[in-house]
């Protein structure tokens, strides 16, 4: 197949033969349909060939009576036919008779006084010769109603003298042939025809189905040469597409409009012009699809048009202008941008007031056609800065997952929305950033810590041996106590790195239950009692005498009491009161500690709550700075919330649960 694809005289056996079966399929779709309309199927012949005389008397009387109007004697009429006819006037009075007794197959009347006006032609009739000649009459005047007695006689025989006027046609197709004329031809035809009434549509069927055999054939191999894999367009294909379609349609019309009027008559060479003129249209069609089916697998139908090429010089001017334009209108400034605006209105208004000067309606109307717009375009420039504002809004927020729909915007509204949601995609990766950073950084802390607690615990276990042995010398002794605290202290340092870590990154499993705070505050309050009693400070609890119930997880929560309680007991000014409230309003359940700090505090809360941030500046006392910090993240965990707030030396910690 890839071979018939390029060859030439493939294509051209296929062309040849595609030519002479659409017009078996022609011919033959033709008879069918003419038999069809004709009557004829399955078997009524008579039907058929009243019908075929019926049409060809009906054609031949027309023109007979075309030819009397112009002035055509009966006599020079079908001289040698086998149709002849006669004329009667409007009283039915024969006035020529082109039967002359001979016997006719077929016989039709027609009125053709109703197709024609022939008032103004008169007939002689020479009865000798029983032939007539038509010669123009002359119309009579008509009479006045108010007259002599020998105007009226004179006016009666005048109109007794006036010729008979031609009303009535009969047509006759003769039985015995006398003339091979077109009548004779069309009746042969049809007997052909009947004889063949069913081989016509086993032709008509065969000759299609090859037909589109033949055509898909060469549709696939349009543009295809031997030895070649790609499709290479001829000289015809590289002319432009509409220009050949218009040269193709004037070479396939005239062709074919020639033939259809040379064959109007069933003449067998006027039947011959017609067949010429349809296979070279044929002809012609199968190079237009052929070059259509290359240009189509070229991909450049469109693109090989004149029209398309002009359009597209014109498109790429109207850009460039264009681009010159915008480049000017960007070049200026806001402000000058909306004075140019604002200038063109003026001039369009302007123009259109002269123009319209007249017409106070067409004035009317440009003046609702433009306020219209100005208001589309108010409305326009509200929605965007309406997104705009929404959009700033949300990224003020923090919501970094808003992106401004930028849809339908356009000019200095555009740019502001992309950089908008430049800023937005700039800060988000920027927390994203900080967040990898803090993960690294707790990672790190927790994975130093893990590496700490192993020889810290060889340490420990070790100064502890030492610690039971009999050791004499009490300077060694002192040393194994510094061990002892200090290893203690690290040991403390490092689970709270560990525990902060893991609370920060919420890896701790936390299982809330109902838990009862007044109860939890008055374990706090004995458990370290004795110990606030020790530093000075004088503890006061106060609690509704309902109980107070939120979820929470017990471990963690008492996990938060105990630090804030350690912090008080290390930073408290001793010989003061420490304020625990518990208090219950608006569903939340609010513990509050107050104390006083014993040293300066020239922070903001929200930096003591940072890690390894502490109070004591000089760092003189034992606490690692990572007590509230820790708070914070458990309480977190818990869907709770810790605020600190530090006003002079009042240090203040609220802790807030949802109530159940």
């Amino acid at each position: 197949m890839k071979k018939l694809k390029g060859s030439l005289l493939a294509k051209t056996v296929a062309i040849i033969l595609l030519t002479a079966t659409v017009l078996a399929f022609a011919v033959s779709a033709l008879g069918v349909t003419f038999l069809a309309v004709m009557g004829v199927y399955p078997d009524s012949y008579q039907t058929g060939k009243d019908f075929a005389l019926d049409s060809l008397c009906a054609d031949y009387s027309y023109r007979t009576a075309d030819m009397l109007y112009y002035g055509v004697g009966p006599d020079e009429m079908y001289t040698s036919s086998n149709y002849c006819f006669q004329l009667y006037d409007q009283n039915g009075n024969l006035l020529y008779d082109g039967l002359k007794g001979r016997t006719a197959q077929y016989a039709e009347e027609y009125s053709i006084g109703r197709w024609y006006d022939y008032s103004n032609l008169s007939e002689t009739l020479e009865e000798e010769a029983s032939t007539a000649a038509i010669t123009p009459v002359t119309t009579a005047t008509p009479t006045p109603e108010a007259g002599s007695e020998e105007e009226k006689a004179g006016t009666q025989e005048k109109t007794e003298q006036e010729p008979p006027v031609i009303s009535t046609m009969k047509g006759y197709i003769l039985k015995n042939r006398v003339a091979s004329d077109n009548i004779s031809f069309a009746l042969d035809s049809y007997e052909m025809a009947y004889g063949l009434r069913y081989e016509l549509i086993a032709i008509a069927v065969a000759s299609l189905v090859l037909s589109i055999l033949l055509f898909v054939f060469l549709m696939s191999a349009a543009g295809h040469r031997d030895g070649s894999d790609t499709i290479t367009p001829n000289f015809i294909d590289r002319v432009p597409f509409d220009l050949f379609m218009a040269v193709m349609v004037i070479a396939v019309g005239c062709p074919i409009a020639l033939g259809l009027e040379v064959g109007r008559s069933f003449a067998f060479a006027n039947l011959l012009g017609l067949l010429v003129a349809c296979v070279l249209g044929e002809l012609l069609l199968i190079l237009f699809f052929m070059s259509l089916s290359t240009r189509l697998k070229l991909k450049n139908v469109i693109k090989s048009c004149l029209i398309y090429r002009v359009l597209c010089w014109c498109w790429r001017l109207l850009k460039t202008v264009g681009g010159l334009f915008r480049a000017f209108i960007h070049g200026l400034p806001l402000l000058g941008r909306a004075g140019f605006v604002v200038a063109a209105v003026l001039l369009v208004e302007f123009i259109y007031i002269c123009a319209t000067e007249h017409s106070a309606g067409a004035q009317l109307f440009g003046w609702f056609v433009e306020r219209a717009l100005l208001l589309a375009l108010v409305v326009y420039l509200l929605l965007c800065v309406k997104r705009l504002r929404t959009g700033a809004a949300k990224i003020a927020q923090g919501d970094m997952n808003y992106s401004i729909d930028t849809k339908y915007m356009h000019g200095d509204l555009l740019d502001h929305a992309n950089d908008l949601n430049s800023i937005r995609d700039g800060i988000s990766r920027a927390v994203n950033e900080r967040m990898k950073s803090e993960h690294f950084k707790t990672e790190l802390i927790t994975n130093v810590s893990h590496d700490i607690k192993t020889p810290l615990t060889s340490i420990i276990n070790y100064v502890d041996l030492l610690s039971k042995e009999d050791i004499n010398s009490e300077k060694a002794r002192e040393y194994i106590e510094v061990l002892q605290r200090q290893s203690a202290r690290l040991k403390k340092l490092t689970e709270d790195l560990v525990e902060a870590s893991k609370a920060s990154t919420g890896n701790l499993a936390v299982n809330l239950e109902r838990c009862e705070l007044g109860v939890l505050l008055d374990q706090t309050a004995g458990e370290y009692g004795e110990k606030l009693s020790a530093q000075g400070l004088e503890l006061i609890l106060k609690k509704p005498e309902e109980p107070v119930t939120v979820m929470a997880d017990g471990r963690h929560l008492w996990r938060i009491l105990d630090n804030l309680m350690n912090n008080i007991c290390k930073y408290a000014q001793p010989g003061t009161r420490v304020y625990l409230n518990l208090e219950q309003k608006d569903g939340k359940a609010r513990m509050t500690f107050r104390n006083m700090s014993k040293y300066q505090l020239n922070i903001s809360g929200d930096e003591l709550m940072e890690r390894f941030v502490r109070g004591d500046s000089s760092r003189n006392t034992e606490g690692s700075g990572l007590g509230l910090s820790i708070a914070r993240s458990l309480a977190q965990l818990q869907g709770a919330q810790l605020d600190l707030v530090v006003d002079g030396d009042l240090f203040k910690v609220t802790v807030t649960f949802d109530a159940v």
